[in-house]
């Protein structure tokens, strides 16, 4: 992929999704702990903890804000044409219009 992904502490910030008949699933399974996140507990990450504000200020977007699903370490950040072309030089020029040209570059 042309970006990046982090997660932080998967154990107490999971990922949740929901199946079609309603049943929970968590990963890592370990994690189940800590899906509700009404509870305190340590390096819990919500919208006010200083990771998230520091990611989103960087230009990240949260898993745990997606609808559908909640991933709760996931901090990702799309293509940065100015970073990738510091890496490949002038040949990145034409993958990026090749990139932009697909849905994926909106």
């Amino acid at each position: 992929g042309l970006g990046v992904a982090i997660d932080v502490n998967p154990l107490y910030n999971p990922y949740i999704t929901w199946s079609e008949q309603g049943e929970i699933q968590c990963a890592p399974q370990q994690g189940a702990a800590y899906m509700d996140r009404s509870l305190v507990f340590p390096y819990k990450i919500d919208e006010d903890d200083l990771c998230c504000r520091l990611f989103i200020q960087a230009g990240f977007t949260w898993g745990g804000s997606w609808e559908g699903c909640r991933d709760y370490m996931h901090f990702s950040r799309g293509y940065r044409q100015e970073g990738f072309s510091r890496l490949l030089g002038d040949s990145s020029r034409n993958l990026h219009s090749d990139w932009a040209s697909t849905d994926n570059g909106r």
